[in-house]
């Protein structure tokens, strides 16, 4: 189950980091991007969390639907 997690955490997070950029303006992508090369990530938490208000349903919201879909997905495999 641990193995299943970790493959799982990279689609992960690269969804709430697609979500990310799809709610901030260009000047604030611009911003992400830079704390990501620079990985400051305590620096881009808190930006993300300055500039989307409602940050944790926000993320909250990402992570059922991901959910969602994977046990959609391991059902239709049964």
């Amino acid at each position: 189950m641990d193995l299943l997690k970790e493959d799982l955490r990279p689609l992960l997070q690269e969804r709430i980091m697609m979500h990310i950029y799809q709610e901030l303006d260009e000047e604030q992508t611009k911003q992400v991007t830079a704390f990501l090369d620079e990985d400051k990530i305590d620096e881009l938490d808190a930006y993300v969390r300055e500039n989307i208000p409602t940050f944790d349903d926000f993320l909250m919201e990402i992570y059922a639907q991901f959910e969602d879909e994977y046990l959609e997905n391991m059902e239709s495999k049964e």
